[in-house]
C-alpha cells in the first residue's frame, strides 16, 4: 500500500477545511491573487500538521508529513516570489514603453504647435526647417513605437485604445504636415494648432489610463 493511501483522508480534510475558511480567490488578480494563494497553501499545511498531531499516528509518520508540509511551504514561497517579480517586471516594462510614447507625443505637440502658431519667416529659415524635420521624425518614431505597443501589449489594451494607437499617427501626420507645411507661403493657424493639441491630449489620456 502506498504510504499516502492511509493518510489521504487527512490531506482531504485539510483541503476541505481550507475551502470553507472564507477565502475566495475568484476575481483576484496579480500579486493579490498570489498572496491569497500562498496563504491558502500555508493554511493547508498547518491543518495537516494539526490533524496528524491529533490522529495518534506514529512519530515517524508525523515526521515524514512534517517534511512534506515544509516542502509545500517552501514551494509556495518560491512560486509566490517567482510570479510576483515576473508581474512586477512586466508592468514596469509596459509602463516604461507607454511613458516613452507619451514623451514623444509631447515633443511632437510642442514643436508642431510652435510651428503652426507663426508665419513663415525667411530670416529664420533654419528654425523653420529644423521644426519640419523634428515634426516628421517624431511622427515616424511615434508610428513605430505605437505599432510595437500594439504587437506586444494587444492583450491588455482595450479595443478603443488599440484603434486610437493605429489612427493617431495617420491623423497627426495629416494635420501637422498638411496644407502649407514646408512652404514659404505658410501662415499661422490657430485652428490647426488647436487640433494638434486635441489629438495629442486624447491619445495621451488613453495611454495613461491603461490598467496594467
Amino acid at each position: 500500500m502506498c504510504f499516502f493511501d492511509g493518510n489521504i483522508g487527512l490531506i482531504l480534510h485539510a483541503v476541505e477545511a481550507n475551502a470553507h475558511s472564507g477565502m475566495d480567490l475568484n476575481g483576484l488578480e496579480g500579486p493579490i491573487y498570489l498572496e491569497h494563494l500562498s496563504a491558502s497553501i500555508d493554511r493547508i499545511g498547518v491543518t495537516i500538521s494539526k490533524a496528524l498531531s491529533e490522529s495518534g499516528k506514529p512519530s515517524w509518520v508525523q515526521g515524514v508529513f512534517a517534511v512534506f508540509v515544509t516542502v509545500i511551504g517552501a514551494s509556495s514561497a518560491y512560486l509566490f516570489n517567482y510570479f510576483h517579480w515576473r508581474m512586477v517586471t512586466k508592468r514596469e516594462a509596459i509602463s516604461e514603453s507607454h511613458t516613452a510614447l507619451v514623451n514623444l507625443i509631447c515633443k511632437l505637440e510642442s514643436t508642431s504647435m510652435k510651428y503652426w502658431l507663426r508665419d513663415y519667416d525667411e530670416k529664420n529659415r533654419s528654425i523653420e526647417q529644423e521644426s519640419e524635420i523634428l515634426i516628421k521624425t517624431n511622427i515616424h518614431l511615434i508610428t513605430e513605437h505605437a505599432q510595437g505597443i500594439i504587437k506586444k501589449q494587444g492583450n491588455i489594451l482595450s479595443t478603443s485604445t488599440i484603434l486610437k494607437l493605429k489612427r493617431f499617427p495617420v491623423e497627426i501626420f495629416d494635420v501637422a504636415t498638411g496644407d502649407d507645411f514646408e512652404s514659404r507661403e505658410k501662415k499661422a493657424s490657430k485652428n490647426k494648432a488647436s487640433k494638434i493639441s486635441r489629438l495629442c491630449l486624447d491619445i495621451r489620456t488613453s495611454l495613461l489610463s491603461v490598467d496594467y
